[in-house]
């Protein structure tokens, strides 16, 4: 559940994101990917397709958080 995870992990400002940071995606919450660096993004957007690293949209990201 990705708005649960975004809940209970410590929020960042996209500006300071870092690889393996989390992007949260929609309103409400309800995709996650990884941040890799370099507007990028490690992600798995439904079961049964492949896991794939993509650029993404700032624009498009509601939350950024930092497990741990």
């Amino acid at each position: 559940y990705s708005k649960a995870q975004f809940e209970q992990t410590r929020h960042v400002d996209p500006s300071d994101a870092e690889p393996g940071d989390l992007l949260f995606f929609y309103h409400p919450i309800s995709h996650v990917g990884m941040y890799v660096g370099g507007g990028r993004m490690v992600d798995a957007s439904h079961p049964g397709k492949p896991v794939s690293v993509h650029g993404f949209s700032w624009d498009s990201v509601v939350g950024v958080s930092r497990p741990g």
